[in-house]
């Protein structure tokens, strides 16, 4: 069984990891890598075991704001599964979905300036035997604070 908190904080550092991702400390234009990362957090209120599998390629320089940044793609394939209590009912979650993420990078300073992505997610809750479902969308941008 999985036992972790599911509270706010819990789920903020599993985005965080998702966002910061690891990278080669050298970058050309066509590299491709994958990585994949496993996790224990939340789905809701329910401790879960979510395993990322993240493809990258080296897009190429792109105009950024005020700079030139160092794009990268991603593409992600995600499943997650947990299970959990609330009351007298034992709720178990799986999820599967697919993302993708573009990234910014700052090559010169090696920091990662702004990153958007979208993630579709298809999630099934079974609770006292009754399978609900449906799909999330989830839209990520971040920008790096202190970057104009």
């Amino acid at each position: 069984g999985t036992t972790a908190s599911c509270d706010s904080s819990s789920a903020l550092i599993t985005r965080a990891q998702q966002l910061i991702p690891k990278l080669p400390n050298q970058l050309a234009v066509g590299d491709r890598w994958r990585d994949s990362t496993t996790t224990t957090g939340c789905r809701g209120t329910v401790p879960a075991e979510s395993t990322v599998i993240s493809n990258y390629i080296v897009v190429g320089d792109t105009a950024f704001t005020n700079a030139v940044a160092l794009q990268i793609h991603r593409t992600d394939s995600l499943s997650a599964a947990g299970e959990g209590t609330e009351g007298q009912h034992r709720i178990i979650v799986t999820a599967t979905g697919t993302g993708v993420m573009d990234l910014f990078l700052d090559t010169a300073a090696g920091r990662l300036l702004s990153s958007r992505g979208l993630q579709t997610t298809l999630v099934s809750i079974t609770t006292s035997g009754k399978l609900t479902q449906f799909i999330q969308h989830v839209t990520d941008t971040a920008t790096i604070a202190g970057f104009r």
